[in-house]
């Protein structure tokens, strides 16, 4: 009798954890994860998949190139179906990514004039689950850039 309950016991721990893996595969399992990264104020739902850009006046802001290919990129991810938010602010990281898509959990960062070292440091201000891919602004878009 002991080894039965022993046997349905470990039955139940195999499909408990069979259950968990299909839920940490799906995309809602993957978004949940990416909003928990952002700061609240960033992700209340009137800034999830609106696009935001500062154009540049004087001083600081964006390129007019940044902004062109940054909105190239949230308008593919839209085309996809993609839920993102554009330069979501992280909770425990200093940095601002430009485009992230929350279905795959991918920054996209634009980058026009930036060195090597500059992007090599960027890794740092992002939390570890997200991927990071570069979009070159440099070069005309294409959806392959994102893939």
């Amino acid at each position: 009798m002991q080894k039965r309950i022993e046997k349905a016991k470990l039955a139940k721990q195999k499909s408990y954890e069979r259950h968990l893996n299909r839920l940490k595969s799906s995309t809602e399992y993957r978004k949940k994860d990416a909003l928990e990264e952002i700061r609240f104020s960033n992700k209340t739902g009137s800034h999830i998949n609106c696009f935001r850009g500062s154009p540049r006046e004087k001083r600081g802001g964006e390129s007019d190139e940044h902004i062109d290919m940054k909105y190239q990129v949230w308008k593919q991810l839209r085309k996809w179906k993609h839920d993102c938010i554009v330069e979501p602010i992280f909770e425990n990281y200093p940095g601002r990514c430009d485009v992230l898509d929350l279905n795959t959990c991918i920054i996209y960062e634009v980058v026009r004039s930036e060195t090597e070292k500059r992007l090599a440091a960027k890794d740092d201000y992002y939390p570890p689950l997200f991927e990071i891919r570069k979009v070159d602004a440099n070069k005309p878009f294409n959806e392959k850039m994102l893939q």
